[in-house]
Protein backbone atom coordinates (compact mmCIF):
# COMPACT_ATOMS: atom_id res chain seq x y z
CA UNK A 1 0.00 0.00 0.00
CA UNK A 2 1.14 3.52 -0.77
CA UNK A 3 1.65 6.12 1.84
CA UNK A 4 -0.75 9.23 1.12
CA UNK A 5 1.52 12.79 1.15
CA UNK A 6 -0.29 15.74 0.06
CA UNK A 7 2.51 18.60 -1.28
CA UNK A 8 2.34 21.96 -2.13
CA UNK A 9 2.77 22.96 -5.41
CA UNK A 10 5.12 26.07 -5.00
CA UNK A 11 7.59 25.45 -2.34
CA UNK A 12 7.08 21.21 -2.16
CA UNK A 13 6.54 21.43 1.42
CA UNK A 14 4.87 17.92 2.69
CA UNK A 15 1.32 18.88 4.83
CA UNK A 16 0.22 17.39 7.87
CA UNK A 17 -2.16 15.22 7.33
CA UNK A 18 -4.18 11.90 9.53
CA UNK A 19 -2.87 8.79 10.04
CA UNK A 20 -6.15 7.07 8.81
CA UNK A 21 -8.81 7.50 6.70
CA UNK A 22 -12.18 8.09 8.36
CA UNK A 23 -16.09 9.16 7.12
CA UNK A 24 -17.45 12.52 8.88
CA UNK A 25 -20.98 12.77 8.33
CA UNK A 26 -20.57 11.40 4.76
CA UNK A 27 -17.41 12.76 4.07
CA UNK A 28 -14.16 11.01 3.23
CA UNK A 29 -10.98 12.46 5.55
CA UNK A 30 -7.84 11.18 3.67
CA UNK A 31 -5.08 9.94 6.03
CA UNK A 32 -1.42 8.21 5.38
CA UNK A 33 -3.36 5.07 4.46
CA UNK A 34 -5.37 6.13 1.68
CA UNK A 35 -3.25 4.76 -0.66
CA UNK A 36 -3.45 7.76 -2.86
CA UNK A 37 0.39 7.98 -3.04
CA UNK A 38 1.55 11.52 -3.92
CA UNK A 39 -0.99 14.14 -4.12
CA UNK A 40 -0.02 17.43 -4.77
CA UNK A 41 -2.66 20.60 -4.07
CA UNK A 42 -3.86 22.75 -7.25
CA UNK A 43 -1.80 25.76 -7.84
CA UNK A 44 -2.90 29.10 -6.47
CA UNK A 45 -4.99 31.55 -8.50
CA UNK A 46 -3.47 34.85 -8.45
CA UNK A 47 -3.99 37.30 -5.46
CA UNK A 48 -4.32 33.85 -2.90
CA UNK A 49 -2.13 32.44 -0.99
CA UNK A 50 -0.71 29.14 -1.47
CA UNK A 51 -1.85 26.44 1.11
CA UNK A 52 1.09 24.77 3.23
CA UNK A 53 0.53 23.83 6.33
CA UNK A 54 -2.93 23.16 8.59
CA UNK A 55 -3.49 24.87 11.68
CA UNK A 56 -4.52 22.00 13.82
CA UNK A 57 -3.63 24.01 17.24
CA UNK A 58 -2.12 27.06 17.64
CA UNK A 59 1.15 28.13 16.25
CA UNK A 60 3.40 30.38 17.88
CA UNK A 61 4.17 33.70 16.00
CA UNK A 62 1.82 33.00 13.64
CA UNK A 63 -2.35 34.35 12.82
CA UNK A 64 -5.37 31.25 13.79
CA UNK A 65 -8.22 33.23 11.84
CA UNK A 66 -9.29 29.83 9.85
CA UNK A 67 -9.95 28.36 12.78
CA UNK A 68 -11.94 31.39 13.99
CA UNK A 69 -14.01 31.41 10.78
CA UNK A 70 -14.67 27.85 11.17
CA UNK A 71 -15.93 27.97 14.44
CA UNK A 72 -18.18 30.99 13.39
CA UNK A 73 -19.53 28.90 10.96
CA UNK A 74 -20.46 26.04 13.45
CA UNK A 75 -22.14 28.39 15.41
CA UNK A 76 -24.01 29.54 12.53
CA UNK A 77 -25.23 25.92 12.01
CA UNK A 78 -23.36 25.31 8.88
CA UNK A 79 -22.00 21.87 8.07
CA UNK A 80 -18.46 21.93 8.67
CA UNK A 81 -17.45 18.14 7.98
CA UNK A 82 -15.91 18.65 5.06
CA UNK A 83 -14.20 21.97 5.66
CA UNK A 84 -10.75 22.24 7.42
CA UNK A 85 -8.80 25.26 8.82
CA UNK A 86 -5.07 25.65 6.78
CA UNK A 87 -3.13 28.30 6.14
CA UNK A 88 -1.20 29.86 3.95
CA UNK A 89 2.66 30.75 2.96
CA UNK A 90 1.94 34.46 4.03
CA UNK A 91 0.66 33.03 7.61
CA UNK A 92 -2.90 34.27 7.02
CA UNK A 93 -5.53 31.33 7.39
CA UNK A 94 -7.96 29.93 5.05
CA UNK A 95 -10.59 27.35 5.01
CA UNK A 96 -10.30 24.16 2.68
CA UNK A 97 -12.99 21.57 1.42
CA UNK A 98 -12.49 18.22 0.49
CA UNK A 99 -14.28 16.81 -3.00
CA UNK A 100 -13.96 13.80 -3.84
CA UNK A 101 -10.74 13.51 -1.39
CA UNK A 102 -8.72 16.02 -3.41
CA UNK A 103 -8.35 19.61 -0.98
CA UNK A 104 -9.61 22.95 -2.63
CA UNK A 105 -9.54 26.37 -0.93
CA UNK A 106 -12.70 27.87 -0.21
CA UNK A 107 -13.07 30.87 -2.57
CA UNK A 108 -13.74 34.35 -1.04
CA UNK A 109 -16.96 34.36 -3.07
CA UNK A 110 -17.88 30.76 -1.95
CA UNK A 111 -21.81 30.72 -1.32
CA UNK A 112 -21.08 29.34 2.24
CA UNK A 113 -20.41 32.54 3.86
CA UNK A 114 -23.09 33.89 3.02
CA UNK A 115 -24.54 31.25 5.53
CA UNK A 116 -22.81 33.07 8.49
CA UNK A 117 -25.46 36.05 8.20
CA UNK A 118 -27.77 34.84 10.35
CA UNK A 119 -25.03 34.52 12.74
CA UNK A 120 -24.61 37.84 13.23
CA UNK A 121 -21.77 40.62 12.67
CA UNK A 122 -18.11 38.29 12.11
CA UNK A 123 -15.23 39.57 14.00
CA UNK A 124 -12.48 38.41 11.55
CA UNK A 125 -11.88 41.07 9.28
CA UNK A 126 -11.97 38.72 6.12
CA UNK A 127 -14.93 37.07 6.83
CA UNK A 128 -16.90 40.86 7.95
CA UNK A 129 -15.81 42.22 4.15
CA UNK A 130 -17.06 39.48 2.48
CA UNK A 131 -20.75 39.44 4.63
CA UNK A 132 -21.17 43.46 4.20
CA UNK A 133 -20.32 42.93 0.39
CA UNK A 134 -23.22 40.38 0.13
CA UNK A 135 -25.31 42.61 2.59
CA UNK A 136 -24.77 45.69 0.06
CA UNK A 137 -24.96 43.70 -3.15
CA UNK A 138 -28.46 42.73 -1.86
CA UNK A 139 -29.76 46.46 -1.00
CA UNK A 140 -28.47 47.85 -4.16
CA UNK A 141 -30.59 45.22 -6.10
CA UNK A 142 -33.38 45.67 -3.72
CA UNK A 143 -36.87 45.55 -5.32
CA UNK A 144 -39.73 46.64 -2.94
CA UNK A 145 -43.31 46.96 -2.92
CA UNK A 146 -45.23 50.20 -4.31
CA UNK A 147 -42.04 51.18 -6.39
CA UNK A 148 -39.87 51.54 -3.52
CA UNK A 149 -36.46 50.20 -5.01
CA UNK A 150 -32.75 50.81 -4.55
CA UNK A 151 -30.69 50.83 -1.77
CA UNK A 152 -32.46 53.77 0.47
CA UNK A 153 -35.74 51.84 0.30
CA UNK A 154 -34.07 48.61 1.46
CA UNK A 155 -32.56 50.28 3.97
CA UNK A 156 -35.60 52.04 5.31
CA UNK A 157 -37.48 48.32 5.00
CA UNK A 158 -35.46 47.46 8.20
CA UNK A 159 -37.29 49.35 10.13
CA UNK A 160 -36.29 51.59 12.89
CA UNK A 161 -35.28 49.26 15.60
CA UNK A 162 -32.67 47.62 13.51
CA UNK A 163 -30.33 50.64 13.72
CA UNK A 164 -30.48 49.91 17.74
CA UNK A 165 -29.55 45.96 17.08
CA UNK A 166 -26.92 46.40 14.74
CA UNK A 167 -24.96 49.18 16.99
CA UNK A 168 -25.28 47.23 19.67
CA UNK A 169 -23.95 44.04 18.17
CA UNK A 170 -20.99 46.13 16.48
CA UNK A 171 -20.31 47.87 19.44
CA UNK A 172 -19.63 44.59 21.18
CA UNK A 173 -17.03 43.45 18.45
CA UNK A 174 -15.58 45.86 18.49
CA UNK A 175 -14.55 46.17 22.19
CA UNK A 176 -13.42 42.79 21.05
CA UNK A 177 -11.11 44.12 18.50
CA UNK A 178 -10.01 46.48 20.80
CA UNK A 179 -7.88 44.19 22.86
CA UNK A 180 -5.99 42.21 20.13
CA UNK A 181 -6.78 43.51 16.85
CA UNK A 182 -6.10 47.48 16.87
CA UNK A 183 -6.23 47.85 12.43
CA UNK A 184 -9.75 46.28 12.45
CA UNK A 185 -10.61 48.18 15.30
CA UNK A 186 -9.80 51.71 13.94
CA UNK A 187 -11.53 50.52 10.69
CA UNK A 188 -14.98 50.00 11.91
CA UNK A 189 -14.84 52.84 14.61
CA UNK A 190 -14.23 55.46 12.09
CA UNK A 191 -18.09 54.99 11.38
CA UNK A 192 -19.70 53.57 14.65
CA UNK A 193 -17.85 55.33 17.69
CA UNK A 194 -19.13 57.73 20.64
CA UNK A 195 -20.02 60.31 18.09
CA UNK A 196 -23.11 58.28 16.27
CA UNK A 197 -23.49 56.98 19.36
CA UNK A 198 -24.71 60.32 20.90
CA UNK A 199 -26.08 61.27 17.68
CA UNK A 200 -28.71 58.24 17.92
CA UNK A 201 -29.96 58.99 21.69
CA UNK A 202 -30.68 62.31 20.95
CA UNK A 203 -32.49 61.39 18.39
CA UNK A 204 -34.49 58.81 20.11
CA UNK A 205 -35.21 61.23 22.64
CA UNK A 206 -36.57 64.01 20.13
CA UNK A 207 -39.23 61.39 18.44
CA UNK A 208 -39.99 59.87 21.47
CA UNK A 209 -41.07 63.10 23.36
CA UNK A 210 -42.71 63.75 19.68
CA UNK A 211 -44.52 60.30 20.01
CA UNK A 212 -45.46 61.12 24.12
CA UNK A 213 -47.16 63.87 22.48
CA UNK A 214 -49.15 62.46 20.07
CA UNK A 215 -50.65 59.98 22.45
CA UNK A 216 -54.06 60.11 23.89
CA UNK A 217 -54.67 61.24 27.35
CA UNK A 218 -56.67 59.04 29.13
CA UNK A 219 -58.10 59.87 32.71
CA UNK A 220 -57.85 57.44 36.02
CA UNK A 221 -60.09 58.99 38.59
CA UNK A 222 -59.81 62.39 36.92
CA UNK A 223 -55.76 62.43 37.16
CA UNK A 224 -54.52 62.07 33.31
CA UNK A 225 -52.05 59.59 32.02
CA UNK A 226 -50.85 57.86 28.77
CA UNK A 227 -49.94 54.55 27.80
CA UNK A 228 -46.46 53.95 26.41
CA UNK A 229 -45.24 50.48 25.03
CA UNK A 230 -48.07 48.86 27.63
CA UNK A 231 -47.06 51.30 30.36
CA UNK A 232 -49.56 53.66 32.11
CA UNK A 233 -47.73 56.36 33.34
CA UNK A 234 -49.41 59.46 34.63
CA UNK A 235 -48.69 62.77 32.97
CA UNK A 236 -47.32 64.45 35.86
CA UNK A 237 -44.57 61.36 36.34
CA UNK A 238 -43.32 61.41 32.56
CA UNK A 239 -40.50 63.35 33.39
CA UNK A 240 -39.23 61.18 36.40
CA UNK A 241 -40.30 57.37 35.09
CA UNK A 242 -39.93 58.48 31.41
CA UNK A 243 -37.21 60.96 31.11
CA UNK A 244 -34.83 61.20 33.65
CA UNK A 245 -33.65 58.08 33.41
CA UNK A 246 -32.93 58.48 29.55
CA UNK A 247 -31.30 61.53 30.83
CA UNK A 248 -28.63 60.06 33.09
CA UNK A 249 -28.34 56.68 30.84
CA UNK A 250 -26.99 59.26 28.10
CA UNK A 251 -24.31 61.06 30.46
CA UNK A 252 -23.02 56.93 31.07
CA UNK A 253 -22.52 57.05 27.05
CA UNK A 254 -20.59 60.69 27.19
CA UNK A 255 -18.93 59.23 30.05
CA UNK A 256 -17.62 56.07 28.71
CA UNK A 257 -13.88 56.24 27.82
CA UNK A 258 -12.96 52.97 26.39
CA UNK A 259 -14.76 50.84 23.57
CA UNK A 260 -15.77 47.91 26.32
CA UNK A 261 -17.36 51.02 28.60
CA UNK A 262 -19.21 52.11 25.12
CA UNK A 263 -20.72 48.98 24.77
CA UNK A 264 -21.93 48.55 28.13
CA UNK A 265 -23.67 52.24 28.70
CA UNK A 266 -25.18 52.14 25.41
CA UNK A 267 -26.74 48.31 26.36
CA UNK A 268 -27.88 50.22 29.86
CA UNK A 269 -29.71 52.99 27.57
CA UNK A 270 -31.17 50.64 25.49
CA UNK A 271 -32.55 48.33 28.19
CA UNK A 272 -34.08 51.50 29.60
CA UNK A 273 -35.82 52.62 26.27
CA UNK A 274 -39.11 51.92 25.24
CA UNK A 275 -39.45 50.87 21.53
CA UNK A 276 -40.70 53.05 18.48
CA UNK A 277 -42.73 52.00 15.58
CA UNK A 278 -41.43 50.47 12.45
CA UNK A 279 -41.80 53.26 10.34
CA UNK A 280 -39.94 55.92 12.72
CA UNK A 281 -37.63 57.74 10.49
CA UNK A 282 -34.02 56.32 11.41
CA UNK A 283 -31.51 58.58 12.84
CA UNK A 284 -29.59 60.59 9.87
CA UNK A 285 -26.09 60.26 11.21
CA UNK A 286 -26.53 56.98 11.58
CA UNK A 287 -27.99 56.20 7.88
CA UNK A 288 -24.75 57.99 6.73
CA UNK A 289 -22.61 56.19 9.33
CA UNK A 290 -23.78 52.71 7.73
CA UNK A 291 -23.68 54.06 4.20
CA UNK A 292 -20.02 54.84 4.69
CA UNK A 293 -19.47 51.60 6.24
CA UNK A 294 -21.23 49.62 4.24
CA UNK A 295 -19.17 51.25 1.07
CA UNK A 296 -15.80 51.10 2.41
CA UNK A 297 -15.51 47.54 3.45
CA UNK A 298 -17.28 46.48 -0.12
CA UNK A 299 -14.63 48.41 -2.19
CA UNK A 300 -12.14 47.09 0.30
CA UNK A 301 -13.01 43.62 -0.57
CA UNK A 302 -13.74 44.41 -4.28
CA UNK A 303 -9.87 45.82 -4.87
CA UNK A 304 -8.27 43.03 -2.61
CA UNK A 305 -10.17 39.60 -4.17
CA UNK A 306 -11.84 40.90 -7.10
CA UNK A 307 -9.34 42.74 -9.51
CA UNK A 308 -11.56 45.75 -8.76
CA UNK A 309 -9.61 49.44 -9.22
CA UNK A 310 -10.45 52.75 -8.34
CA UNK A 311 -9.86 56.19 -11.22
CA UNK A 312 -7.92 58.86 -10.35
CA UNK A 313 -9.20 62.39 -10.58
CA UNK A 314 -8.60 62.33 -14.10
CA UNK A 315 -10.06 58.83 -15.18
CA UNK A 316 -7.05 56.98 -15.26
CA UNK A 317 -7.02 53.47 -13.67
CA UNK A 318 -4.77 52.97 -10.53
CA UNK A 319 -2.99 50.74 -9.54
CA UNK A 320 -4.56 48.07 -6.33
CA UNK A 321 -2.12 49.55 -4.28
CA UNK A 322 -3.25 53.31 -5.15
CA UNK A 323 -6.51 52.57 -5.28
CA UNK A 324 -6.32 50.95 -1.31
CA UNK A 325 -4.37 54.35 -0.16
CA UNK A 326 -6.78 56.41 -2.09
CA UNK A 327 -9.83 54.66 -0.47
CA UNK A 328 -8.41 55.10 2.87
CA UNK A 329 -8.21 58.43 2.42
CA UNK A 330 -11.40 58.67 1.37
CA UNK A 331 -12.78 57.06 4.12
CA UNK A 332 -10.90 59.71 6.72
CA UNK A 333 -11.96 62.86 4.32
CA UNK A 334 -15.27 61.97 4.13
CA UNK A 335 -15.77 60.32 7.98
CA UNK A 336 -18.84 62.20 8.39
CA UNK A 337 -20.24 61.88 4.75
CA UNK A 338 -20.46 58.20 4.04
CA UNK A 339 -22.92 58.77 1.53
CA UNK A 340 -19.70 59.98 -0.52
CA UNK A 341 -18.35 56.65 0.04
CA UNK A 342 -21.59 54.90 -1.67
CA UNK A 343 -21.06 57.12 -4.68
CA UNK A 344 -17.76 55.99 -5.16
CA UNK A 345 -19.04 52.34 -4.67
CA UNK A 346 -21.50 52.79 -7.24
CA UNK A 347 -19.07 54.51 -9.46
CA UNK A 348 -16.51 51.92 -9.20
CA UNK A 349 -19.46 49.01 -9.75
CA UNK A 350 -19.99 50.78 -13.21
CA UNK A 351 -16.06 51.35 -13.70
CA UNK A 352 -15.35 47.86 -13.32
CA UNK A 353 -18.18 46.37 -15.23
CA UNK A 354 -19.56 44.40 -12.50
CA UNK A 355 -22.69 42.92 -12.86
CA UNK A 356 -24.33 42.58 -9.75
CA UNK A 357 -27.51 40.60 -10.47
CA UNK A 358 -25.36 38.69 -12.52
CA UNK A 359 -23.02 37.78 -9.67
CA UNK A 360 -25.45 37.01 -6.91
CA UNK A 361 -26.90 34.61 -9.47
CA UNK A 362 -23.70 32.81 -10.13
CA UNK A 363 -23.48 32.50 -5.70
CA UNK A 364 -26.51 30.95 -5.89
CA UNK A 365 -25.95 28.47 -8.29
CA UNK A 366 -22.75 27.62 -7.19
CA UNK A 367 -24.54 27.07 -3.47
CA UNK A 368 -27.23 24.89 -5.26
CA UNK A 369 -25.03 22.84 -6.71
CA UNK A 370 -22.60 22.28 -3.24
Amino acid sequence: MKETKVICPVCGTEIAIAEHTHTVKNAVVIGKDSNLGTVVLPAAKAGQAPVTTPVSGKVAGLPNKAEDRLEALKKAGIDTANLFAMRGASGEGMLVRLVNGVPQMVNDNDPIFRDIIAAGTIPDRRLFRRWVMSQMFHMLTYKGYRGADGYTAALHAKGYEYQWSMTLEELRVQAKLAKNDAENFNERNRWFDKRVCIALIDDYYQKLQKHVASLKVKRCKGVPYVSIHHRNIFVADLEAKLYRPLICAKQGVIGAKTPDQLFRAMSKYNALRDTLSWDTPQCREWVDAFKGSGAFFTLKNLILFHNCVLRDAYGRKMSKNKSLEFLTRASIEYKNEGWRLLAMLKKAINDNGINIEAKMEEWSNAKRNR
